[in-house]
Formats: structure tokens, sequence, C-alpha cells
């Protein structure tokens, strides 16, 4: 299972990246982009269940993988980059979400 993991890994990082940065990319794209994503994450969520299942260690096993929980749980903690909302807007802000300072 480690090569599919690793080319969903590929695959999660490239479409994440292209559907967070390239803001001037047609809906469809980035739409596809999105469902990559989150087709290549719920594989990774889905070895990471099986593993727990068959480990046997009940709640053990999120305390003894606690990065592998980590990496699972960490997309979930930026809805922001999903909708869209980090994009800077240039009407008297200055990209960084708060207002302009300069003159």
């Amino acid at each position: 299972m480690e090569a599919p993991l690793a080319v969903a890994s590929m695959l999660f990082l490239t479409s994440y990246a292209i559907h967070v940065l390239a803001h001037g990319l047609p809906e469809a794209w980035r739409d596809l982009c999105l469902a990559v994503t989150l087709v290549s994450w719920a594989m990774f969520a889905v070895d990471y269940a099986v593993r727990w299942r068959l480990s046997g260690q009940g709640h053990r096993f999120v305390r003894t993988h606690w990065l592998d929980t980590v990496v699972l749980v960490l997309p979930c903690c930026v809805p922001c980059a999903w909708s869209g909302c980090t994009r800077p807007s240039s009407a008297g802000r200055d990209g960084h979400g708060s207002p302009s300072t300069r003159a």
C-alpha cells in the first residue's frame, strides 16, 4: 500500500497547491483540484482507520501514532484555504486581510 499512498501524497500536494495558489484558473479546474485533494485525503483517512482498527490498540493507537494523527487532521484545520478566503483583495487591504496603512 506504500506506492498508492506515495502517489496520493504527490497528487494531494500538487492539487492543494494549485487550488490555493492559482487564482486565475477556470472554476472547472479549481473544482477538479479540490476533488483530487479530497479523494487523496480520503485515501489517507481510510489507511489510518484500517491501521487503527487492525492494531487492536484502541485509543492508545492515536497516542502512539500522534504524527500520523496530526498529518491526517491538519488539512481539516484550514477550511479558509478551501473556501478561497485567502485571496488577497486590493480594495484598501495590504494582502494580509488588514487595512493598508499606506497613504
